[in-house]
């Protein structure tokens, strides 16, 4: 898949992956529990 720098869109993923990231990081935390 190649991405555009131009395309708008790639600010959203961006953030998305953030998002995810944290969320993976909350999950592997419950796990540790």
């Amino acid at each position: 898949m190649e991405r555009n720098n131009d395309q708008p869109e790639d600010h959203l993923d961006s953030s998305a992956d953030e998002l995810s990231s944290s969320i993976k990081k909350q999950l592997s935390f419950r796990d540790d529990i």
